[in-house]
């Protein structure tokens, strides 16, 4: 017995993006567990690390956005971009090497 789904490009690549957005979000919190449990925050390249993530995931939700308006899924997207965004304001960043 199959299900149908209709999965289309741009369901996909909302799908694809939200995906790398919360999958940064836990490996930023994953990595730096530790140092955010002892006091000493975020590590100085993790902005870096969520950059890259932000900036393929936005460029795929864009696409996504373009072809076919979804709110629901751009909702989603944008709160898990939000997330680490607001850990890196409310954390402190130093520069570590442990």
């Amino acid at each position: 017995m199959s299900v149908n789904v209709k999965l289309s490009i741009p369901f996909i690549l909302y799908l694809i993006a939200s995906f790398f957005s919360i999958g940064n979000l836990f490996a930023i919190v994953l990595m730096h567990w530790n140092f955010i449990i002892s006091g000493k925050g975020l590590g100085s390249f993790t902005i870096l690390w969520f950059i890259g993530y932000f900036i393929l995931s936005v460029v795929l939700w864009g696409i996504a956005f373009l072809m076919e308006r979804n709110w629901q899924w751009t909702i989603v997207f944008w709160i898990s971009v939000l997330v680490p965004i607001l850990l890196f304001t409310f954390l402190p960043v130093r520069f570590y090497i442990e």
